[in-house]
Protein backbone atom coordinates (compact mmCIF):
# COMPACT_ATOMS: atom_id res chain seq x y z
CA UNK A 1 0.00 0.00 0.00
CA UNK A 2 3.23 2.35 -0.10
CA UNK A 3 2.46 3.35 -3.30
CA UNK A 4 -1.20 4.45 -2.83
CA UNK A 5 -2.97 7.66 -3.74
CA UNK A 6 -4.34 8.87 -0.51
CA UNK A 7 -7.19 11.02 -2.33
CA UNK A 8 -8.66 7.99 -3.41
CA UNK A 9 -9.64 7.30 -0.19
CA UNK A 10 -11.99 10.50 -0.55
CA UNK A 11 -13.56 9.04 -3.64
CA UNK A 12 -14.05 5.96 -2.53
CA UNK A 13 -15.65 7.97 0.66
CA UNK A 14 -18.43 9.82 -1.62
CA UNK A 15 -19.00 6.41 -3.35
CA UNK A 16 -20.16 4.59 -0.18
CA UNK A 17 -22.07 7.85 0.83
CA UNK A 18 -23.68 8.21 -2.38
CA UNK A 19 -24.38 5.00 -3.53
CA UNK A 20 -23.21 5.36 -7.18
CA UNK A 21 -20.33 7.04 -9.40
CA UNK A 22 -22.64 9.18 -10.94
CA UNK A 23 -24.01 10.67 -7.76
CA UNK A 24 -19.85 10.57 -5.82
CA UNK A 25 -19.31 12.41 -9.33
CA UNK A 26 -21.54 15.22 -8.87
CA UNK A 27 -20.40 15.88 -5.37
CA UNK A 28 -16.84 15.98 -6.40
CA UNK A 29 -17.09 17.51 -9.31
CA UNK A 30 -15.85 14.41 -11.37
CA UNK A 31 -16.58 12.50 -14.36
CA UNK A 32 -18.29 8.98 -13.34
CA UNK A 33 -15.47 7.85 -15.76
CA UNK A 34 -12.89 8.77 -13.17
CA UNK A 35 -14.38 7.76 -10.43
CA UNK A 36 -14.46 4.43 -11.86
CA UNK A 37 -10.21 4.15 -13.04
CA UNK A 38 -9.43 6.20 -9.44
CA UNK A 39 -11.60 3.04 -7.88
CA UNK A 40 -9.55 0.44 -10.04
CA UNK A 41 -6.22 2.39 -9.07
CA UNK A 42 -6.98 2.30 -5.49
CA UNK A 43 -8.22 -1.51 -5.92
CA UNK A 44 -4.87 -2.67 -7.55
CA UNK A 45 -2.99 -1.00 -4.94
CA UNK A 46 -4.43 -2.61 -1.78
CA UNK A 47 -4.53 -5.77 -3.56
CA UNK A 48 -8.10 -6.43 -3.30
CA UNK A 49 -11.37 -5.79 -4.72
CA UNK A 50 -13.52 -3.28 -3.00
CA UNK A 51 -16.46 -2.04 -4.98
CA UNK A 52 -19.15 -4.79 -6.94
CA UNK A 53 -20.95 -2.62 -9.58
CA UNK A 54 -23.98 -3.06 -11.03
CA UNK A 55 -26.85 -1.48 -13.30
CA UNK A 56 -28.38 -0.58 -9.47
CA UNK A 57 -25.39 1.56 -8.30
CA UNK A 58 -21.90 0.24 -6.72
CA UNK A 59 -21.97 -1.65 -3.15
CA UNK A 60 -18.73 -1.85 -1.19
CA UNK A 61 -17.14 -5.31 0.14
CA UNK A 62 -16.63 -5.81 3.46
CA UNK A 63 -12.95 -4.48 2.86
CA UNK A 64 -14.39 -1.18 1.22
CA UNK A 65 -16.69 -0.72 3.51
CA UNK A 66 -13.55 -1.19 6.25
CA UNK A 67 -11.39 1.86 4.00
CA UNK A 68 -13.79 3.73 3.58
CA UNK A 69 -14.83 3.99 7.68
CA UNK A 70 -11.07 5.05 7.73
CA UNK A 71 -11.46 7.75 5.03
CA UNK A 72 -14.19 9.01 6.93
CA UNK A 73 -12.11 9.08 10.55
CA UNK A 74 -9.42 10.91 8.37
CA UNK A 75 -11.49 13.20 6.98
CA UNK A 76 -13.12 14.30 10.51
CA UNK A 77 -9.95 14.32 12.29
CA UNK A 78 -8.47 16.67 9.45
CA UNK A 79 -11.47 19.35 9.64
CA UNK A 80 -10.95 19.26 13.63
CA UNK A 81 -7.33 19.83 13.37
CA UNK A 82 -8.23 22.89 10.93
CA UNK A 83 -10.91 23.75 13.61
CA UNK A 84 -8.24 24.26 15.84
CA UNK A 85 -6.48 26.86 14.31
CA UNK A 86 -9.61 28.66 12.36
CA UNK A 87 -8.63 31.72 13.61
CA UNK A 88 -9.17 34.67 11.05
CA UNK A 89 -5.62 35.36 9.69
CA UNK A 90 -5.43 31.01 9.04
CA UNK A 91 -8.38 31.04 6.61
CA UNK A 92 -7.16 31.10 3.23
CA UNK A 93 -8.59 30.14 -0.50
CA UNK A 94 -10.72 31.80 -3.56
CA UNK A 95 -14.52 31.48 -2.99
CA UNK A 96 -16.56 31.81 -5.95
CA UNK A 97 -20.35 32.70 -6.46
CA UNK A 98 -22.68 33.14 -9.24
CA UNK A 99 -25.91 35.86 -8.38
CA UNK A 100 -28.27 37.75 -10.87
CA UNK A 101 -27.50 41.55 -11.09
CA UNK A 102 -30.26 42.23 -8.55
CA UNK A 103 -27.64 41.12 -5.86
CA UNK A 104 -24.99 42.68 -6.32
CA UNK A 105 -25.35 45.88 -3.97
CA UNK A 106 -25.60 42.80 -1.12
CA UNK A 107 -22.81 40.44 -2.29
CA UNK A 108 -20.17 43.02 -2.90
CA UNK A 109 -20.74 44.45 0.66
CA UNK A 110 -20.26 40.80 1.52
CA UNK A 111 -17.30 40.31 -0.26
CA UNK A 112 -15.84 43.26 0.81
CA UNK A 113 -16.28 42.94 4.94
CA UNK A 114 -15.25 39.19 4.08
CA UNK A 115 -11.94 39.75 2.21
CA UNK A 116 -11.24 42.34 5.09
CA UNK A 117 -11.53 40.65 8.04
CA UNK A 118 -9.77 37.35 5.95
CA UNK A 119 -6.96 38.93 4.39
CA UNK A 120 -6.17 35.41 2.50
CA UNK A 121 -9.31 34.95 0.80
CA UNK A 122 -10.50 36.22 -2.35
CA UNK A 123 -13.99 36.31 -3.31
CA UNK A 124 -15.05 36.06 -6.85
CA UNK A 125 -18.49 37.38 -7.85
CA UNK A 126 -19.77 36.39 -11.14
CA UNK A 127 -23.31 38.21 -12.46
CA UNK A 128 -24.73 36.18 -14.53
CA UNK A 129 -27.79 35.68 -16.90
CA UNK A 130 -27.72 31.77 -16.56
CA UNK A 131 -27.47 28.89 -14.06
CA UNK A 132 -23.94 28.07 -13.32
CA UNK A 133 -23.42 24.16 -12.71
CA UNK A 134 -22.62 24.01 -9.03
CA UNK A 135 -22.37 20.59 -8.73
CA UNK A 136 -19.79 20.00 -11.39
CA UNK A 137 -17.64 22.89 -9.70
CA UNK A 138 -17.74 25.77 -12.35
CA UNK A 139 -18.83 27.60 -9.05
CA UNK A 140 -18.57 27.09 -5.42
CA UNK A 141 -22.23 29.26 -4.50
CA UNK A 142 -25.06 30.73 -6.29
CA UNK A 143 -27.85 32.60 -5.22
CA UNK A 144 -31.11 31.75 -7.14
CA UNK A 145 -34.16 32.83 -7.62
CA UNK A 146 -35.66 29.56 -8.66
CA UNK A 147 -35.08 25.56 -6.70
CA UNK A 148 -34.38 22.87 -9.47
CA UNK A 149 -34.41 18.98 -9.19
CA UNK A 150 -30.55 18.66 -8.13
CA UNK A 151 -30.36 15.77 -5.23
CA UNK A 152 -26.60 16.41 -5.24
CA UNK A 153 -27.07 20.10 -4.17
CA UNK A 154 -27.80 21.92 -0.88
CA UNK A 155 -30.44 24.78 -1.45
CA UNK A 156 -31.38 26.57 1.65
CA UNK A 157 -33.94 29.67 1.91
CA UNK A 158 -32.43 32.58 2.81
CA UNK A 159 -34.80 35.69 2.56
CA UNK A 160 -38.35 36.00 1.02
CA UNK A 161 -38.50 38.90 -1.50
CA UNK A 162 -41.54 40.77 -1.50
CA UNK A 163 -43.07 43.17 -4.42
CA UNK A 164 -44.82 46.56 -5.04
CA UNK A 165 -45.40 48.98 -7.17
CA UNK A 166 -42.67 51.94 -7.16
CA UNK A 167 -41.98 55.19 -8.40
CA UNK A 168 -40.13 58.42 -8.14
CA UNK A 169 -42.31 61.70 -7.27
CA UNK A 170 -41.47 63.16 -10.41
CA UNK A 171 -43.08 60.12 -12.41
CA UNK A 172 -46.26 60.26 -9.98
CA UNK A 173 -46.40 63.98 -10.78
CA UNK A 174 -46.34 63.53 -14.30
CA UNK A 175 -49.06 60.83 -14.34
CA UNK A 176 -51.14 62.28 -11.89
CA UNK A 177 -53.95 61.91 -14.26
CA UNK A 178 -53.77 58.81 -15.00
CA UNK A 179 -52.73 56.64 -12.15
CA UNK A 180 -54.13 53.55 -13.33
CA UNK A 181 -52.67 50.53 -14.62
CA UNK A 182 -53.52 50.19 -18.30
CA UNK A 183 -52.69 54.18 -18.69
CA UNK A 184 -49.52 54.90 -16.53
CA UNK A 185 -46.08 54.64 -17.70
CA UNK A 186 -44.43 51.36 -17.05
CA UNK A 187 -40.99 50.73 -16.35
CA UNK A 188 -40.12 46.41 -16.88
CA UNK A 189 -37.61 43.99 -18.43
CA UNK A 190 -37.07 41.78 -21.06
CA UNK A 191 -37.61 38.11 -21.35
CA UNK A 192 -36.94 35.73 -20.24
CA UNK A 193 -36.50 37.97 -16.96
CA UNK A 194 -40.22 38.93 -16.82
CA UNK A 195 -41.24 35.46 -16.84
CA UNK A 196 -41.25 35.26 -12.99
CA UNK A 197 -44.64 35.56 -11.07
CA UNK A 198 -44.78 39.23 -9.70
CA UNK A 199 -44.46 40.20 -13.24
CA UNK A 200 -46.64 37.77 -14.70
CA UNK A 201 -49.00 39.58 -12.43
CA UNK A 202 -48.35 43.07 -13.61
CA UNK A 203 -49.49 42.05 -17.00
CA UNK A 204 -52.74 40.45 -16.16
CA UNK A 205 -53.73 43.88 -13.94
CA UNK A 206 -53.18 45.31 -17.51
CA UNK A 207 -49.52 47.55 -16.90
CA UNK A 208 -49.14 48.05 -20.82
CA UNK A 209 -47.50 51.31 -21.46
CA UNK A 210 -44.65 50.20 -21.63
CA UNK A 211 -41.41 53.15 -21.79
CA UNK A 212 -38.03 51.38 -20.77
CA UNK A 213 -38.25 47.40 -21.41
CA UNK A 214 -34.43 47.03 -19.52
CA UNK A 215 -31.90 44.29 -19.98
CA UNK A 216 -31.35 43.74 -16.25
CA UNK A 217 -33.29 44.43 -12.84
CA UNK A 218 -30.43 46.83 -12.13
CA UNK A 219 -31.24 49.02 -15.19
CA UNK A 220 -34.75 48.28 -14.67
CA UNK A 221 -34.29 50.21 -10.47
CA UNK A 222 -32.08 52.62 -12.29
CA UNK A 223 -34.34 53.89 -15.07
CA UNK A 224 -37.39 54.36 -12.13
CA UNK A 225 -35.42 56.16 -9.92
CA UNK A 226 -34.92 58.66 -13.39
CA UNK A 227 -38.85 59.03 -13.58
CA UNK A 228 -38.74 56.68 -16.44
CA UNK A 229 -41.88 54.90 -14.96
CA UNK A 230 -43.95 52.80 -12.46
CA UNK A 231 -42.34 49.63 -11.88
CA UNK A 232 -42.30 46.20 -9.59
CA UNK A 233 -39.89 46.37 -7.20
CA UNK A 234 -38.67 44.07 -4.38
CA UNK A 235 -39.29 46.17 -1.39
CA UNK A 236 -35.60 45.96 -0.14
CA UNK A 237 -34.16 48.26 -3.05
CA UNK A 238 -36.50 50.60 -3.24
CA UNK A 239 -35.00 53.33 -1.30
CA UNK A 240 -36.57 56.49 -0.99
CA UNK A 241 -38.95 56.02 -3.97
CA UNK A 242 -42.80 55.53 -2.87
CA UNK A 243 -45.07 53.51 -3.34
CA UNK A 244 -48.51 52.87 -5.60
CA UNK A 245 -51.11 50.88 -6.05
CA UNK A 246 -51.07 49.45 -2.87
CA UNK A 247 -54.50 47.33 -3.35
CA UNK A 248 -52.81 44.88 -4.82
CA UNK A 249 -50.86 42.19 -3.09
CA UNK A 250 -47.80 40.97 -5.14
CA UNK A 251 -47.01 37.38 -4.99
CA UNK A 252 -43.37 37.04 -3.18
CA UNK A 253 -40.35 35.44 -4.29
CA UNK A 254 -37.97 32.96 -2.18
CA UNK A 255 -34.26 33.42 -1.96
CA UNK A 256 -32.03 30.76 -2.20
CA UNK A 257 -28.08 29.91 -1.48
CA UNK A 258 -27.18 26.87 -3.14
CA UNK A 259 -23.83 25.26 -2.48
CA UNK A 260 -22.43 21.41 -2.68
CA UNK A 261 -21.44 19.36 -0.01
CA UNK A 262 -17.92 19.07 -0.52
CA UNK A 263 -17.64 22.88 -0.65
CA UNK A 264 -18.64 23.09 2.72
CA UNK A 265 -16.10 21.33 3.97
CA UNK A 266 -13.58 24.01 2.77
CA UNK A 267 -13.12 26.59 6.34
CA UNK A 268 -13.22 29.50 4.12
CA UNK A 269 -16.08 28.88 2.10
CA UNK A 270 -17.92 27.94 5.06
CA UNK A 271 -16.99 30.75 7.19
CA UNK A 272 -18.36 32.75 3.54
CA UNK A 273 -21.44 30.71 4.17
CA UNK A 274 -21.76 31.72 7.41
CA UNK A 275 -21.65 35.41 6.65
CA UNK A 276 -23.95 35.16 4.21
CA UNK A 277 -26.80 33.64 5.92
CA UNK A 278 -26.14 36.02 9.18
CA UNK A 279 -26.68 39.30 6.49
CA UNK A 280 -29.56 37.92 4.86
CA UNK A 281 -30.75 37.00 8.89
CA UNK A 282 -30.19 40.72 9.41
CA UNK A 283 -31.57 42.15 6.46
CA UNK A 284 -34.76 39.83 6.94
CA UNK A 285 -35.07 41.59 10.60
CA UNK A 286 -35.26 44.93 8.98
CA UNK A 287 -37.39 44.10 6.30
CA UNK A 288 -40.29 42.90 8.20
CA UNK A 289 -39.70 45.69 11.24
CA UNK A 290 -39.91 48.81 8.51
CA UNK A 291 -43.31 50.74 8.91
CA UNK A 292 -45.61 49.56 5.73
Amino acid sequence: MAGMNWDDLRILLAVAERGSFLKAGHVLSMAPSTISRRIDQLEEDVGVMLIERSVSGARLTARGTALAELAGKLDKDLLREIGKTDQPGDLRGTISISIGDGFIPSVSRLASAFSTEHPGCTVEVFVEDRISDVARGEVDLAIRTIRLSEAALIYRPISQLDFGFFANPDCLQRNAERMKPHLVDYVTVLPPLDSVPHLQFARELGFQKVTVRASSFAAQIAAVKEGAGVAVLPRVSVGKLQEVFKQYSLPPQTVYLVTRPSALKQPHIRRFVDQIYAFFDELNRRTQSRPT
